[in-house]
């Protein structure tokens, strides 16, 4: 799969508050989207919402983030804006690969990207 300008452009901006936190939240935050997404494919099966899943899964996300990081306003606009596009690449990628395992999938880019980002171990 392919980065986007976009989400390399909003790595550069997340790249240092994730440093600050990063194993551990980085560990934390992909599981958290891990189970949110699983989460809302079950809670709505029928086609249609996806804005709707795409705000549940980006406020349990967040909601991780904000019990365990100390970021200012900004700082989590940023993080919720690159959580927001991770989502956006999930869904692309599970569309255009139908009938795989969602939960896998985001697993896989969960370590493609950790293998891209020198941040993460």
């Amino acid at each position: 799969m392919k980065i986007s300008s976009v989400l390399a452009f909003l790595w550069l901006l997340v790249e240092p508050l994730l440093k600050r936190i990063a194993n551990e939240l980085w560990d934390g935050v992909w599981e958290q989207i891990i189970l949110a997404v699983q989460h809302a494919e079950q809670k709505w099966a029928e086609a249609g919402r996806g804005e709707t899943k795409k705000a549940e899964v980006i406020a349990t996300v967040m909601a991780y983030v904000n019990e365990h990081a100390k970021l200012n306003w900004i700082q989590l606009q940023f993080v919720k804006l690159f959580v927001s596009k991770v989502v956006d690449a999930i869904v692309d990628e599970l569309n255009e690969k139908a009938g795989k395992d969602w939960g896998e999938k985001v697993k896989e880019l969960e370590r493609g990207l950790a293998i891209k980002l020198p941040v993460i171990e």
